[in-house]
């Protein structure tokens, strides 16, 4: 069941944030202080100002306020995925995220995103570094502190971490060992990926794939495969023929760089029985 209430409070309205919400819909009071407390509930101020996640049920609401609310069963009532972290220092953390879980949170709350998933856990704030698909499962770096977002956060921009995904895909690509790549742009801007054959299975049809990305694009890897005419297996967006009930076939199972804060050359490796091969 989904739940979309956007309402301009009036001078009669109730002025308390469960209240408003709940003259607006039959949802119960339980519900959505549930709701609210996992970031479904928006307010937005008087004239142009941006519109604020509000995670208290006694929020005071003033009259010519904006209130958002997004409600969807689907996403508040589901099993959330376990996560870990994988490496940590003081600054700057590697965690795992299983396939089904946001990077950050939407409008609907971020119940399964692992950004709000990882503060809760730590009890502290974090700052998101990079983005990994919502389909795909694998290592993700976040910051604890200012400084790391800063310095981590600048070797993402420069593109100076090496990323190894695994993926399998489908159709026969080769022979196992054998490296190549696909230099085809993604939205006008150039756009590089390599990648060798580990595994071919003739009865499936399919190729298990080690990859890395020398460009970030959107959907890269997904993209890039798709287009030579072998898309990821169980990709709900690209490709046909491609259906996997266990998901879509996709992990980032490796990191190095240098950690500019300590200086020390670092490499992470996600461990065996989450990866692919």
């Amino acid at each position: 069941m989904r739940i979309i209430i956007k309402k301009e409070v009036k001078k009669n309205d109730p002025k308390n944030l469960v209240d408003f919400i709940g003259s607006h819909c039959d949802l119960s009071k339980i519900k959505i202080k549930k709701a609210l407390g996992d970031g479904c509930g928006w307010v937005r101020g008087k004239g142009y100002k941006p519109a604020k996640v509000a995670r208290k049920a006694k929020t005071e609401l003033k009259s010519g306020e904006r209130v958002e609310f997004y409600y969807d069963s689907d996403i508040l009532e589901c099993e959330i995925p376990e996560i870990f972290p994988v490496h940590e220092t003081g600054n700057w953390g590697v965690w795992y995220k299983p396939a089904g879980i946001l990077a950050q949170g939407s409008k609907f709350g971020d119940r399964l995103s692992i950004e709000r998933m990882i503060e809760v856990q730590t009890k502290r704030k974090v700052f998101l570094i990079h983005r990994l698909d919502r389909e795909a499962s694998g290592l993700m770096m976040f910051a604890y502190t200012k400084l790391g977002a800063s310095k981590i956060g600048k070797l993402w921009r420069d593109a100076t971490v090496r990323k190894v995904y695994q993926a399998e895909v489908l159709g026969i690509l080769g022979i196992p060992e054998e490296v190549d790549k696909i230099d085809l742009a993604l939205d006008e801007k150039e756009s590089l990926t390599t990648y060798k054959i580990v595994e071919v299975d003739e009865k499936s049809q399919t190729s298990k794939v080690e990859v890395r990305i020398k460009t970030g694009r959107y959907h890269q890897i997904r993209r890039h495969f798709n287009m030579i005419d072998h898309p990821l297996m169980g990709d709900p967006k690209y490709g046909k023929g491609n259906k996997n009930e266990e998901g879509m076939k996709l992990v980032a199972c490796a990191l190095a760089f240098k950690d500019p804060i300590s200086n020390k050359n670092i490499e992470i490796n996600l461990q065996k029985n989450f990866c692919l091969f």
